[in-house]
């Protein structure tokens, strides 16, 4: 289901109350969405008629900058890696990068809007995360936590729902098949990422035992 109308005003009344603007202004009339000038982007974003993406997005790096203790100078959006060594070769997008202090990735973010989020999980799980990922190596980084992210909806509030992958201990996507752990609650600003690891056919795999509403509701998860 597309985001509605209601939705993303209660995105938009979020956005609003948080003292970092992060979104500078978003419009709901036009779908049209900017963005603080510090946050860096690797490539034009168109800022009209928007997508429900980019709602995730701007609701994303708002919590990431206000509630989360990330700063604006670290987050950049649409980064880059070549798939390859010609120039002919492939160009992936990161959705959002955080770095930390040695400019490493501590955050590879890719964001979907709801109604792809569990369709294209495992194609982007390996293609816009892991692949790119691989990849900071040439640019002489490393990469801690792989994201992949959505929104849902409670009654008034919106909730960020995310599968996160710490490539420290899940270095590949061969490794993320055989075992498919997760955990679910963003770090405050660089601790370690919260909640017990979702694992492939124990009793809390989230995946397998529970339906697609359910996932995304996150109900038993305080954010």
């Amino acid at each position: 289901m597309d985001i509605t109308y209601e939705q993303k005003c209660i995105i938009k009344k979020y956005i609003d109350n948080q003292p970092i603007k992060a979104v500078t202004k978003i419009d709901l009339s036009n779908n049209a969405i900017e963005y603080n000038a510090k946050i860096l982007t690797g490539r034009d974003i168109k800022k009209v008629n928007c997508g429900d993406e980019e709602f995730v997005r701007a609701f994303m790096v708002t919590k990431l900058t206000n509630e989360l203790g990330y700063d604006l100078n670290n987050i950049m959006f649409e980064f880059s890696y070549t798939m390859g060594r010609r120039p002919t070769d492939k160009i992936v997008y990161v959705d959002i990068r955080v770095a930390d202090s040695l400019n490493d990735a501590y955050f590879l973010f890719e964001l979907k809007e709801p109604s792809k989020y569990e369709n294209e999980m495992e194609n982007a799980i390996e293609n816009q995360l892991f692949s790119p990922s691989n990849h900071e190596a040439d640019k002489g980084h490393k990469a801690k936590y792989l994201v992949y992210s959505t929104i849902s909806f409670t009654q008034d509030t919106v909730l960020d729902v995310n599968m996160i992958i710490d490539k420290n201990i899940i270095p590949t996507y061969s490794d993320w098949k055989n075992n498919q752990s997760y955990l679910t609650e963003l770090p405050n600003h660089y601790d370690k990422a919260l909640k017990k690891p979702y694992i492939k056919g124990s009793n809390k795999d989230l995946i397998e035992t529970l339906t697609k509403e359910e996932n995304l509701d996150k109900k038993d998860i305080k954010i």
